[in-house]
């Protein structure tokens, strides 16, 4: 049996209890509760140094790990809201369970916007008044209140709003879009003759469903392709690319301006549960473009699946006409399973976060691996990697972190991966070695 082989069939168990994560919802809390909780946990961690608050929240995110797999979607917001208040030095409240969700995401100039208030789970004490741009409210367990927000105080063009509402004390974010003749404007740009105008199209339409796990600027994504429709704006100009399609792959991108026909480039691939949107605004609140930003590096991150590396560098020959001088691969979890299956590729180096995997495929036994997982990981993953690192350590990097577990260990390592696919770009480049390949030159 190939390696390759083995690494699947010895991850398919993990996989396939990660892949719950993909349709973790009810009727009141699903994928938008969930994510906005974790960019708010990314965030904290991030700032949040000392050993042992970081110690504490760590065992109320395991929790939500566990509540992520058994499909327990409150108790997991429960467990994030609980970890967030540890890294904050202080007890959960009312005010932490309670959710803030538009009714839509994108309204028309002059619409009432509706915004749906209720609990996430059960909590005792007293409820906290919710102030939202002059209204206010005091939401009750078990029901849904509607605050509404008067047009009159909104813009009346398109724009992306972010309104602070506050809910006796905590402040909270509440994110729509507002646009004109969405219906009408979306058809014209699904007829233009730029690509990249009719992926986002496409994007904003799939963003529009409110069970989506994050809020895209709409607004702007409208504004960027009519750009590109009426080539006010030539796609080399686009640095961000928040949808674009490559057959049956989803990716969003950072193509920096400066990346001329060749580039360092870096695909990044999420975990199960997870999408395309998981690299550029949760692991550590989008860490990985700041990286990418300040090394002049482009970033793909698919919706992972095992043909989506290869549908991403074709997607970056085609729509940018750019080819890779050299290339990185990272993947979390589900995510580090498929990187390790991108050999054929050969990427100049691999970073492997808490990979559902434990052996290392034939074609990338001579490729360096930076490896990273959590002390605190569960026990069938951090197994598996600490088998693992006896073969990375022969070409690359081991490093546990602690305290850290499944869900923060991107965030904690991808500094540490950069560093790493940074060194060895430089190695490649001071070796006499072919920088694409890295065979060594004759």
């Amino acid at each position: 049996m190939r390696n390759q082989d083995v690494v699947s069939k010895w991850s398919r168990m993990v996989v396939a209890a990660l892949l719950s994560l993909a349709i973790l919802q009810t009727p009141t809390v699903g994928r938008y509760e969930l994510g906005e909780r974790l960019k708010t946990l990314d965030r904290l961690w991030l700032v949040t140094k000392e050993e042992e608050v970081r110690r504490k929240a760590v065992t109320h995110v395991s929790s939500a790990v566990n509540s992520f797999f058994m499909m327990r979607t409150s108790d997991a917001c429960r467990a994030l809201d609980e970890a967030v208040a540890a890294l904050e030095g202080r007890q959960p409240t009312p005010a932490d369970a309670v959710v803030l969700r538009p009714s839509k995401r994108v309204f028309a100039p002059g619409e009432e916007v509706a915004i749906k208030v209720f609990f996430a789970y059960e909590t005792t004490g007293t409820s906290p008044t919710v102030r939202l741009k002059g209204n206010e409210c005091v939401p009750e367990q078990g029901q849904m209140t509607i605050l509404t927000i008067s047009p009159e105080s909104l813009p009346r063009e398109d724009a992306d709003i972010a309104l602070e509402a506050n809910l006796g004390g905590k402040t909270r974010l509440v994110r729509f879009s507002i646009v004109r003749d969405l219906d009408a404007r979306l058809a014209r740009i699904k007829a233009s003759t730029s690509r990249m105008a009719r992926d986002l199209a496409e994007g904003i339409e799939s963003a529009l469903p409110e069970q989506g796990e994050t809020i895209l600027p709409i607004a702007k994504m409208l504004k960027s392709a009519e750009a590109l429709d009426s080539q006010r704006t030539a796609v080399s100009e686009v640095e961000e690319v928040f949808y674009a399609r490559q057959g049956s792959t989803i990716l969003r991108a950072f193509v920096p301006k400066s990346a001329n026909k060749s580039a360092t480039v870096v695909i990044a691939l999420h975990g199960a549960g997870g999408s395309e949107n998981l690299f550029f605004e949760g692991y550590g609140a989008g860490l990985a473009v700041s990286e990418a930003r300040r090394r002049g590096w482009v970033l793909l991150s698919p919706r992972a699946t095992p043909n989506a590396a290869k549908d991403v560098l074709k997607w970056l020959e085609e729509v940018r006409e750019i080819k890779p001088t050299r290339l990185f691969v990272m993947g979390h979890s589900m995510g580090g399973a498929l990187a390790l299956g991108t050999g054929e590729l050969k990427p100049a180096a691999i970073a492997l976060f808490a990979p559902a995997a434990r052996t290392i495929p034939e074609n990338l036994v001579q490729t360096p691996i930076f490896l990273a997982v959590g002390k605190q990981e569960m026990m069938m993953l951090r197994t598996g990697a600490l088998a693992l690192a006896e073969l990375v350590k022969k070409r690359g990097v081991f490093k546990e972190y602690d305290p850290c577990e499944h869900l923060m260990i991107v965030a904690e390592a991808l500094p540490d991966a950069f560093r790493f696919f940074a060194e060895q770009q430089s190695g490649i480049e001071g070796s006499g070695r072919d920088p694409k390949t890295g065979d060594q030159r004759p």
